[in-house]
């Protein structure tokens, strides 16, 4: 009797495997060499929009930035605008008909291969008061002279964890047209501006 029990169950799990396919579950990366330089920042009323970029390698067309409240799967995709420079490719997508002053979780990707998770929060619809961080001229010439930058906002964020942005005042690389410095200045930015809107003013580099 318990054998045959034993093979009926068998039958039954074998049957539901058949049945139901297994589901692939999207993966979640961290930034790398392909996809890299993700900064947020303000593109309009801070409560109920925000603005993404990001830069990628040839072969990751398509992108696309997937969002929703943190807590949640409720996801909403928008399709970034994107500038192909033949070698790489420029996003830029902009994120409105936010909730004040909620949290949401944000990913860039597409199909199951999502880079992130990260987070951003809207403004509240009433503010009294809030903190900022201010830094200016971190341009350099060589990897190492970004790791001053990179100290320097840490320890801002250390004393300001609840800053609502940083913005930096100019010249922030050495030459604009140098690709690797803008790599290695978003590298000193990174696990922070993905998160806290960045503003970069121009200056004359």
């Amino acid at each position: 009797m318990k054998k045959k029990i034993l093979s009926i169950c068998l039958v039954l799990a074998m049957a539901l495997t058949t049945i139901m396919p297994a589901v692939a579950l999207a993966e979640e990366i961290a930034l790398d060499d392909n996809v890299y330089n993700l900064v947020s920042s303000f593109i309009g009323d801070a409560s109920t929009s925000r603005g993404f970029a990001w830069t990628a390698v040839d072969g990751y067309e398509d992108m696309v930035l997937r969002y929703a409240v943190s807590g949640t799967a409720d996801y909403k995709t928008v399709t970034p605008r994107v500038v192909d420079k033949g070698t790489h490719l420029y996003y830029k997508a902009d994120v409105t008909g936010l909730t004040a002053g909620t949290k949401y979780t944000y990913n860039i990707g597409k199909n199951d291969k999502w880079y992130g998770p990260f987070e951003f929060t809207t403004k509240a619809a009433q503010v009294d008061s809030f903190s900022f961080i201010g830094v200016s001229d971190p341009q350099g010439k060589e990897e190492v002279d970004y790791s001053i930058f990179e100290a320097d906002i840490d320890a801002a964020l250390q004393d300001a964890p609840d800053a609502s942005f940083i913005v930096n005042l100019g010249d922030l690389v050495d030459y604009g047209y140098n690709e690797n410095q803008w790599r290695w200045h978003f590298n000193a930015l990174k696990g922070h501006c993905e998160n806290v809107p960045y503003m970069g003013v121009a200056g004359n580099h």
